[in-house]
């Protein structure tokens, strides 16, 4: 819903990350919740997990649609944007981290180094850059993604040599 206050030039930004994430965000509607079964041992859904996988299942449809309706162009111009947009959201979360001394999304600077509950490395760079690489990962899964929705939904006239 916020996307339909921003700017503009915020939107030419934010709504290629939210296109390309839509693969990432389906996949995660199904691991989030999971990652409590499994590792904490919880055998009910609670209502933090349902409104997660939720959350995770209309931002992945939105992303889709994005795709679909040609909101979002498949260009590497956007998977730039998608990535300065991502990064950017990154980099605004450490400082607030480093203003707050909190730790979200595992990027806390002073100890405790995971990403998403795991705690791969040893050091606050080597998860940020793990993290980044992950997320930079997810983008292009979700053009890759989009580039198989565009060949399905692509329609094929006969006699064309395009």
């Amino acid at each position: 819903p916020l996307t339909l206050i921003l700017n503009d030039r915020v939107k030419a930004f934010a709504y290629p990350a939210i296109a390309f994430l839509g693969f990432g965000m389906f996949l995660a509607m199904f691991i989030s919740p999971e990652h409590e079964y499994l590792f904490n041992y919880m055998e009910d859904a609670k209502f933090i997990h349902v409104t997660e996988a939720a959350c995770h299942l209309v931002m992945a449809l939105y992303g889709f649609y994005l795709l679909l309706s040609d909101k979002v162009t498949l260009s590497l111009k956007n998977l730039l944007k998608a990535t300065v947009f991502m990064f950017s959201s990154v980099a605004f979360g450490i400082l607030l981290n480093v203003f707050f001394h909190t730790d979200n999304f595992g990027m806390d600077m002073y100890g405790g180094y995971s990403i998403y509950f795991l705690d791969i490395f040893g050091s606050f760079t080597a998860t940020l850059i793990a993290y980044l690489l992950g997320i930079f990962a997810v983008l292009c899964l979700g053009f890759l993604t989009g580039v198989f929705l565009d060949m399905l939904t692509k329609k094929t006239i006969k006699g064309n040599t395009h």
